[in-house]
């Protein structure tokens, strides 16, 4: 198995519009840590679904999803275990990033 690495916008769901519980952006993360896979859900702050597709999220989107992605590569199929640290950043391309669990 492959680590798993999830984007998820804060908003509900469309499926579930009423729902604002952020537990239900858990259920691919829960899956993959029930297997004992290294799983990383990054919610994304003002980010809708369609911004992460095609030319709506623009270049800050972008440069968030790039610095993921790329460090979440590097860590687990380069080898790179520095990258957790970028992962894990207290900034994010300038910005302050919320606390994580």
């Amino acid at each position: 198995m492959t680590p798993a690495l999830g984007f998820a916008e804060d908003e509900p769901c469309d499926g579930l519009p009423e729902v604002f519980d952020p537990s239900i952006k858990l259920g691919g993360w829960n899956a993959w840590r029930g297997y004992g896979m290294p799983s990383m859900e990054v919610v994304l702050r003002g980010i809708e679904h369609d911004d992460f597709a095609g030319e709506i999220g623009g270049n800050q989107v972008w440069a968030d999803l790039d610095h993921y992605t790329a460090s979440w590569f590097q860590r687990w199929l380069a080898g790179g275990i520095f990258q957790t640290g970028a992962l894990l950043t207290e900034t994010l391309n300038g910005r302050p990033n919320r606390a994580r669990r």
